[in-house]
């Protein structure tokens, strides 16, 4: 992109479905909170900067947007990574089923 020039996205409006309402989408993840065994830091961070944003508060965001934006990547990180393990186990365990060794 040239220097002083900036580009617009078009944004078409989307169907939310009920369950990704915001207040659907804050009980969940507050539920979700409650069974977690380990809790980092980064992850309530983002949960955070998530109730602040679904419920119109924007200081949170506005104070400290790059210790937000490292918050929210941190977490997305250790999401991934955890969905990765998560296949490789799935992987492992039909391997494991195949070969007669049962679940």
């Amino acid at each position: 992109m040239m220097a002083g020039k900036t580009r617009t996205l078009a944004v078409e409006p989307i169907s939310v479905s009920p369950g990704w309402r915001p207040r659907n989408v804050l009980a969940r993840m507050n539920r979700a909170g409650q069974n977690t065994p380990t809790n980092y830091p980064a992850a309530r961070h983002a949960a955070m900067i998530a109730e602040a944003l679904m419920t119109g508060g924007r200081d949170l965001v506005d104070d400290e947007p790059k210790h937000c934006g490292v918050s929210i990547g941190v977490t997305v990180e250790l999401f991934w990574k955890v969905l990765r393990e998560n296949e490789v186990l799935r992987i492992k365990l039909r391997r494991r089923a195949a070969k007669g060794g049962g679940a």
